[in-house]
């Protein structure tokens, strides 16, 4: 299914003042006062501390990583033992990498910030 089908049309009215001042803007850029409006929104969903999308934006930086290292270890063991299935390889990196670098994560946060999980 394609993205386009299901998206949110924003529309909304602006005084007069600010309609102008977004034209200006716009102008300055060399973009459409539209472009401008969803840029300036853009903005401010991503640079919103607490916000959803920066978040969001936040955990996937997190986590991507996370899971390329994680994939790479099994990868790396299968690559070493061809004849290891990707359940075996998984259970072995978990047993000997994935489990330890948890506990030690953990008695990190524990130590150092006083959080126990």
């Amino acid at each position: 299914m394609s993205k386009t089908k299901n998206r949110l049309n924003v529309q909304f009215r602006m005084p007069l003042n600010y309609e102008e001042l977004l034209k200006k803007e716009a102008a300055k850029q060399q973009i459409s006062p539209n472009e401008m409006a969803k840029k300036i929104v853009m903005y401010q969903l991503l640079s919103d501390e607490d916000g959803v999308f920066r978040n969001v934006a936040k955990l996937k930086h997190i986590l991507l990583p996370t899971y390329i290292v994680m994939f790479k270890s099994i990868f790396d063991i299968m690559a070493s033992n061809p004849s290891m299935t990707f359940e075996n390889a998984t259970a072995l990196a978990n047993e000997h990498i994935f489990q330890k670098a948890n506990e030690r994560v953990q008695k990190i946060l524990e130590s150092q910030f006083g959080i126990e999980g």
